[in-house]
């Protein structure tokens, strides 16, 4: 008998524990959103060598990486992924929108039979969407007008009409549905599916009314798109389309130029202060890379999964409360999957509610001495922005396991990183202290002890910030924290002290009870620096330093892509440029019929935006993506601004009144040239 033992000689069992020492990676596996791939939790390339050693090894280690290591997917930002990230965004809202819209003008059509099918679908919603839809009915009962002066309204107007000329900003951050939420006491994916199903059955019983309200927001929509069609202008919340689904909706939709806005860079409000451009980030939600990863993943291999964290870190597009409601056919298909879903207090719930507008980021740049300016050493968090954007996410965590989420596959973490005192006095101060306020007066009214007020939408609305906000603080044992959540007032006590004669004054002293604004300055977390994660943000000097080195890579590009506009050109229309094919076919020629065809442009641009658009994509894809230059004239005047300034800085003797001139040759620059070319610039408008 042979003294020597080989490793494949060893019973299963040992070599199974052998593997799972082996492949089992301290952190487990980690998605990188730029390479699309799993990595180790420190960055490195995942190591399966001995799977490669023999076809038997292979075959007892083909689960085994996936199954003993948790994937954690984060959120992802990515250069190349801007446009479809903030095209979903901007889809998204500008679609619920057009819903919101359709509801108030179509809702005096609605049957009782109509109103039998939603209560069939949404039955704890049924009673109170259909007193919001009553009420809207009322409201035009006794006044006409109201909704033809709401749709003429400037608000409206900015946000409909004014899509269709590049003011995209209202759209992204249009929150009707957020308001709807509180009314009809459901989560925003319920209240989506429940307009979807209105909208449905009243485009299936008055087409032709339906029709008219789309072209009165998407003028001669349906010349060409029936109703219907209308459904599909948007994606689900957790997608990430491809940029020409972004542009083809978008297109539909009247929005031709958002590509442009999406990449626009903000210099602030006024001239003075320091040369820094802002540009907002658009991420995509951890569960919604997730879904794209296990979507792209055989099911052979998705099987093997056993354990997947969905790290919420960051503020995202989409509505990402409803992206877990993505994983559930996941978790249906593999019962031994089990799902944690980590949501950041801070950088992930709160700070969506205090995104500052990209033209004031500037003010949080310009520190003083002591800091942060005078208009931000004082920023807080407005209770009322708090508990809203808790009991959102609270409500959604409520609605996974009523859509289907297997029992015991999913568990909800909120997570207090990076100040965990912090977290824990925002819960003590501001969460409980306004759920007592709100019970008190609850209770009060249920007892008559307050009178009943006008305004019927705030009761529903407050049930629904405690249901949401209990759900977090004492729900089921899914949901859980990682820091001390603290313990919830005592609200009959209020009861007793606050018995208001109105329900206005009971808000009022809400208001401003202490503390007002909840600071967030301490040496780990403040505002206004999680503030400036939202955006990118770029110095002058950066800006010039980066022109001036990809300048000449840049130029041959644009000539190559003036050739191809100049053939493309040709081909369509021969006749235009006749002339310019007459004299030679070299480069140079090929260079002068492009300034030709710059002509050319000139009338193209007379032409709708619709048109230029479809052009600029079908002709030449990607240029309107080509980053920008320096032009020639640039070039020289930074150089020589640079040659000044190093001889400012060798003369031995600079007088006084030189380093005068000098600073204001630099204030020049700042104000002329700086400003001209740092305006953003495509390769179509710059030829």
């Amino acid at each position: 008998m042979s003294s020597k033992t080989h490793f494949l000689a060893l019973p299963y069992d040992v070599r199974d524990q052998i593997y799972q020492h082996y492949f089992m990676v301290d952190g487990g596996y980690v998605y990188d959103g730029d390479s699309e791939k799993l990595v180790t939790a420190d960055g490195q390339p995942i190591d399966l060598s001995l799977m490669y050693t023999c076809h038997l090894i292979a075959q007892d280690t083909k689960h085994m990486p996936l199954s003993v290591n948790p994937i954690t997917f984060s959120t992802v930002f990515r250069e190349d992924w801007r446009e479809q990230a903030g095209g979903l965004e901007f889809i998204v809202n500008f679609h619920r929108l057009l819903q919101s819209d359709l509801i108030v003008h179509l809702e005096k059509f609605m049957t009782p039979e109509m109103f039998s099918r939603l209560g069939h679908e949404f039955p704890q919603s049924i009673p109170n969407i259909r007193r919001y839809l009553m009420d809207r009915r009322r409201i035009r009962e006794r006044d006409p007008d109201f909704y033809p002066r709401r749709q003429q309204s400037p608000y409206f107007q900015s946000l409909v009409r004014g899509s269709r000329e590049g003011r995209y900003s209202e759209i992204s951050s249009y929150t009707c549905h957020d308001r709807l939420q509180w009314i009809w006491g459901t989560t925003k994916s319920s209240i989506s599916s429940a307009v979807d199903l209105v909208l449905r059955l009243l485009a299936e019983k008055h087409p032709a009314d339906f029709a008219q309200v789309i072209d009165e927001v998407l003028p001669g929509w349906t010349d060409s798109h029936s109703p219907d069609e209308f459904f599909g202008l948007t994606f689900d919340h957790w997608a990430i389309p491809s940029l020409s689904e972004v542009i083809q909706i978008a297109d539909q939709l009247q929005a031709h130029d958002l590509c442009g806005w999406l990449g626009y860079w903000h210099h602030g409000r006024g001239q003075e202060g320091i040369g820094y451009r802002f540009r907002e980030k658009f991420c995509f939600s951890a569960a919604a890379v997730a879904i794209r990863f296990l979507d792209r993943l055989p099911k052979h291999q998705r099987l093997h999964i056993r354990n997947i964290v969905i790290n919420e870190d960051r503020t995202a597009v989409g509505f990402p409360q409803g992206h877990i409601l993505g994983l559930i056919p996941f978790c249906k298909e593999n019962p031994r999957l089990r799902l944690q879903q980590r949501v950041n207090l801070w950088r992930t719930i709160l700070l969506k509610a205090e995104t500052p507008d990209p033209l004031d980021v500037r003010m949080i740049l310009e520190t003083n001495d002591d800091g942060f300016p005078p208009e931000y050493e004082n920023r807080g968090l407005e209770p009322f922005r708090v508990y809203t954007a808790l009991a959102s996410w609270g409500f959604q965590t409520m609605e996974v396991m009523d859509e289907g989420m297997p029992a015991g596959s999913f568990s909800f973490v909120l997570d207090g990183e990076p100040d965990m005192n912090l977290s824990s006095d925002l819960f003590d101060r501001v969460v409980h202290r306004d759920i007592a306020w709100m019970k008190s007066y609850l209770k009060c009214l249920s007892q008559g002890l307050v009178p009943h007020p006008n305004q019927d939408q705030y009761i529903p609305g407050f049930a629904t910030y405690i249901r949401g906000v209990e759900h977090l603080i004492s729900g089921p044992s899914f949901v859980q924290s990682n820091f001390n959540l603290g313990q919830p007032w005592d609200y009959e006590k209020l009861m007793v002290e606050h018995q208001e004669p109105s329900l206005s004054v009971w808000q009022e002293k809400q208001r401003n009870r202490e503390p007002v604004e909840f600071d967030v300055d301490t040496p780990t977390l403040k505002l206004p620096e999680l503030q400036l994660e939202l955006f990118e943000h770029q110095s002058e000097s950066d800006y010039l330093d980066s022109s001036l080195n990809t300048c000449k890579r840049e130029k041959k590009r644009l000539r190559r892509v003036r050739r191809r506009w100049a053939a493309a050109i040709a081909a369509q229309n021969p006749t235009q440029v006749a002339e310019a094919n007459d004299e030679d076919d070299d480069e140079d020629d090929a260079e002068d019929m492009a300034v030709g065809v710059d002509v050319d442009m000139d009338n193209l641009v007379s032409h709708s935006d619709a048109k230029m658009g479809l052009v600029m994509r079908t002709l030449f894809g990607d240029v309107h993506k080509v980053p920008p230059c320096m032009t020639r004239t640039e070039k020289r005047m930074y150089r020589k601004e640079r040659r000044a300034q190093k001889t400012a800085a060798s003369a031995p003797y600079q007088s006084v009144v030189d380093l005068a001139v000098i600073e204001d040759m630099d204030s020049d620059m700042d104000a002329t040239t700086f400003g001209n070319f740092f305006e953003p610039r495509t390769g179509l408008w710059w030829w």
